[in-house]
């Protein structure tokens, strides 16, 4: 008897940490705010450089004030499902640019 129930109690744990479809679930908001999309640097003072629409993305670079040899300040790439993603190739540092290339289209 207890054996049976120590395999029902196994089964049972095993069955209960399974979750169907937990990526098709939309991200949390609040009031319009998602959380999961929030930035930070190591400065102690994170700014938004830029917030620039392009190439089916939403943009954003972030900033600390009075740092122009670099910080932990980066630039983030939000998906249309609302994916952020750290770009590889930024530095912090980097002054906003807030235009897109209108002949090269490139930002």
């Amino acid at each position: 008897m207890k054996r049976k129930l120590f395999f029902a109690i196994c089964i049972l744990s095993v069955l209960s940490g399974c979750k169907v479809g937990e990526n098709s679930k939309p991200p949390k908001s609040l009031s319009g705010i998602y959380p999961h999309l929030a930035y930070y640097n190591n400065e102690g003072e994170c700014g938004t450089g830029a917030v620039v629409p392009w190439a089916g993305s939403l943009w954003v670079i972030t900033y600390g004030p009075h740092l122009p040899y670099g910080s932990s300040d980066k630039l983030y790439q939000v998906t249309p499902s609302l994916e952020q993603i750290v770009r590889d190739g930024s530095i912090g540092g980097t002054p906003a640019n807030r235009m897109i290339h209108k002949e090269s289209g490139q930002l």
